[in-house]
């Protein structure tokens, strides 16, 4: 995709089990121009707390782009944003930055711009045990 000039979106990996007890799968993806949207119910934890977790540590990482409503209809999973907004904030320390994440680089990624982005943090290693492997969780 990136040959042909496209960026791909990854969309809710926090919701993920494999990403929930590996957050270092999404590095590779990112590394090589991937972007990360997250949904904003996980943000609020409307979809539960292993999603809720993965993606607080998704944001403090800055493994994630852009937070979307994944809304499926007025009444199921409705479209609001402003919550999970304030949540980004707080968790990046800039109202200005959460709020880029469902504006700016939305409207970036269709307009076919180029997306400024941080390159994302490496943790700090904290292992736990998983199917017979040491891995990095959320």
């Amino acid at each position: 995709m990136k040959q042909r000039g496209l960026t791909p979106v990854l969309a809710h990996p926090e919701r993920n089990a494999a990403i929930q007890n590996n957050i270092e799968l999404l590095y590779p993806f990112v590394e090589s121009g991937c972007l990360v949207q997250i949904t904003a119910m996980s943000l609020t934890g409307d979809l539960g707390e292993p999603a809720k977790t993965c993606a607080y540590r998704m944001m403090e990482l800055r493994l994630a782009h852009v937070i979307a409503s994944d809304a499926h209809s007025a009444g199921n999973r409705r479209p609001e944003l402003s919550s999970a907004v304030a949540v980004a904030a707080h968790l990046l320390g800039s109202r200005q930055e959460a709020e880029n994440m469902v504006n700016h680089t939305p409207r970036a990624i269709i307009s076919g711009q180029a997306v400024d982005f941080q390159h994302p943090i490496r943790p700090r290693k904290k292992k736990r045990w998983f199917f017979g492997k040491w891995v990095i969780a959320c």
